[in-house]
């Protein structure tokens, strides 16, 4: 349970989900390569419903509207869009780049590819990490 936990925190999370994981539960490698970025998303889906839950208040609607730039939807709806969102959700946060996405008008089906793949390359890395670096410190000492 304190995997899950960790898995879904919106800051840290796979990064400290999957050393958790893998160092101190000992959860075999492929169990913690399906979860993690499953759990990871939740962040993006909590996000999205808070977000919809949000736009039925009008005020908010308002404060949106008056905020909102044409510049960040062109950026957002460039080409390089997949890409952009890839790099920034396993950079900054998938609830960030939600909430940035939700703010910019697209919809998660738009979206969930390049996040669900940058969540699965940030854990495919951090496993790297794991289960290399030990084996590397205990031959090279």
């Amino acid at each position: 349970m304190s995997y899950v936990a960790l898995a879904i925190l919106p800051v840290g999370g796979i990064l400290i989900a999957v050393p958790f994981a893998l160092l101190h539960l000992d959860y075999p490698i492929w169990l913690v390569l399906l979860t993690a970025p499953a759990l990871a998303y939740v962040q993006v889906l909590i996000v999205d419903l808070g977000w919809s839950a949000l736009e039925r208040w009008p005020w908010w609607r308002g404060l949106l509207e008056r905020r909102r730039s044409q510049r960040v939807e062109r950026l957002v709806e460039s080409k390089g869009a997949f890409w952009a969102t890839f790099f920034a959700a396993g950079l900054i946060s998938p609830w960030v780049v939600m909430a940035f996405m939700r703010y910019a008008r697209l919809p998660q089906r738009r979206v969930a590819l390049p996040i669900y793949l940058a969540m699965l390359t940030v854990t495919i890395v951090a496993t790297a990490i794991c289960v290399f670096v030990p084996e590397w410190f205990s031959r090279t000492l």
